[in-house]
């Protein structure tokens, strides 16, 4: 009985560890006043086209959440419907956004040449997003 109390608290301390120790991906800022190319691509049946404006104002958008209030996903839930945007600028290199809509929230899943790759959850800029990307 003893033993696999002094285990559980083992392995749970030894992950509590580990996660402390790995670092979280960053959140950070894409130079939307720098883009030099967007490319996009939907998918899903209540997603509409817009036009180049619209995609900068979700970068931006993306870029006004600071790390406390964005999490991170491991797994998406399977999207209804999204939107891809592929940003290429001369600072940041390229980039890519991926922003799925499930379960009435907004996620976003974004990769790029420079740093790793993170997911994460904008709740905050759920409404926001809806009104730009929903028909």
């Amino acid at each position: 009985m003893y033993i696999s109390i002094i285990g559980v608290s083992v392995v749970l301390l030894t992950s509590l560890v580990i996660y402390w120790y790995f670092p979280q991906p960053d959140h950070k800022l894409i130079a939307s006043e720098e883009i030099d190319a967007i490319h996009t691509w939907t998918y899903g049946n209540n997603i509409k086209q817009v036009d180049v404006d619209e995609y900068i104002s979700i970068i931006e958008l993306f870029n006004q959440h600071p790390n406390d209030e964005t999490s991170i996903v491991d797994n998406i839930p399977e999207a209804e419907s999204g939107i891809i945007i592929d940003v290429e600028s001369p600072a940041e290199g390229r980039e890519t956004i991926i922003i799925h809509y499930a379960n009435d929230n907004i996620f976003v899943e974004r990769t790029d040449v420079n740093r790793k790759s993170g997911k994460y959850v904008l709740k905050d800029a759920s409404e926001e997003m809806k009104e730009i990307l929903t028909k």
